[in-house]
């Protein structure tokens, strides 16, 4: 059989050998050229008898050096692929970028090409700034300063001297937060650190730290200060200048523990506990993680804004601790566990539920919800809940009540 379409390619390529050859332009754009008649005639006729060869290697370098001299530059070389790469396909230039197929990407892992491979035989040596570990933690620290939203923070101040701080740290509500001088801030905050500090230790959190055994660990803390909106004793509403401490514990610094963090709660039994029950109460513990107690011989070192630095062990937990919430998961379960007669739910770490089933409770973290009979959840379960906590409660038990959860 007969191919005439290579026949033709291969005629036309006779006739134009020189057509995959850049020539060099005889004038600029826009001029006519001129050549004298002899070399004209003669160009024509070496047009004629040159046309069916192709030029040598000679031709080809004479127009390469052309082309520089216009361009200027010599045009970059594609260096040699590597050995394992032969295989792959050429593409043009211009062409899209197309995903890596699996046959490539094992051509690149069995490459002799050592500029594709990161050396990962040495230790990764971690160099934090001080701006850089405040932003790392910025976000967990607001996530535990939600902790203390609770109203009513005058009802613990019993002392004169913390009741005259409290009424400087307060201020007339407006919609926006007060813009003070910086002379006022730098007289309040130290308030506002010693107003904290102060609360902390009445809590039992903060202890002399000639009270730390042998064995304990050091953690350094920071003292988070914002504007908080607040109501007053007559439940008019305010910004209060607040302060809270939170400790510093990161990751990387004990990469090998486990076991941090709480059982997580979903958004579904959230929504069948409201089908299964007439009666469902949500219930926020205040400052729960102060409640527990710590479990490692803690020595924390704060500084407040006027640079004074002081030093206690820690009787509780502080809110910045990795283990915080696992420490709170375990200590309210326990008590659950023991004063109600509750018991774990398998199939849902987070839920316990009582051995009759009269009582069913969703924990997310010093958040609960707690469905069942109206008696048990109104009666015994908060009664003995309060005993232990400082808690507030909403409770769903007729159409047309509505509840806030987490």
């Amino acid at each position: 059989m007969i191919d005439v379409e290579a026949i033709q390619v291969r005629k036309y390529a006779a006739d134009n050998p020189n057509e995959d050859l850049e020539q060099e332009p005889a004038s600029q754009a826009g001029q006519e050229s001129v050549l004298p008649p002899a070399q004209a005639g003669d160009s024509a006729d070496a047009s004629t008898s040159e046309s069916y060869k192709r030029p040598d290697q000679g031709d080809a370098s004479e127009l390469a050096d052309a082309k520089k001299a216009r361009i200027g530059e010599e045009q970059p070389v594609t260096p040699p692929m590597d050995d394992a790469m032969d295989s792959v396909e050429e593409r043009s230039p211009k062409a899209p970028k197309l995903a890596e197929s699996p046959k490539q990407q094992m051509m690149q892992v069995t490459s002799t090409d050592l500029e594709l491979y990161e050396h990962e035989d040495a230790a990764v040596q971690f160099n934090f700034e001080d701006a850089n570990l405040d932003r790392l933690e910025q976000y967990e620290f607001e996530f535990y300063d939600d902790e203390f939203l609770a109203e009513g923070e005058s009802s613990e101040i019993q002392d004169v001297e913390m009741a005259r701080i409290l009424q400087q740290l307060t201020f007339p509500f407006s919609l926006k937060e007060p813009s003070l001088s910086a002379d006022e801030m730098m007289r309040l905050d130290p308030l506002a650190d010693q107003l904290e500090l102060q609360r902390l230790q009445k809590l039992h959190m903060l202890q002399s730290p000639e009270s730390v055994p042998s064995n304990f660990k050091v953690l350094n803390t920071r003292i988070v200060r914002t504007w908080r909106e607040k109501h007053d004793d007559k439940g008019n509403p305010i910004w209060l200048r607040r302060s809270r401490v939170v400790a510093r514990e990161f990751a990387w610094l004990e990469p090998e523990r486990e076991s941090l963090f709480s059982p997580a709660s979903g958004s579904i039994i959230s929504r069948i506990l409201p089908t299964i029950w007439k009666c469902v109460a949500s219930l926020d513990v205040r400052d729960a993680f102060l409640t527990v107690k710590q479990e490692c011989p803690t020595l924390v070192h704060t500084t407040d804004a006027g640079g004074n630095v002081r030093s206690f062990a820690l009787g509780r937990v502080l809110p910045g601790q990795r283990d915080g919430s696992w420490l709170w998961y375990k200590a309210i379960t326990n008590y659950l566990k023991t004063t109600l007669d509750l018991e774990d739910h398998a199939p849902y770490p987070c839920v316990l539920k009582s051995k009759d089933n009269r009582c069913i409770v969703m924990i997310h973290v010093d958040d609960l919800l707690v469905a069942g009979r109206k008696s048990f959840v109104l009666g015994k379960f908060a009664a003995e809940l309060r005993k232990a906590y400082d808690i507030s409660m909403q409770v769903m038990e007729k159409p047309g009540d509505e509840i806030t959860f987490l």
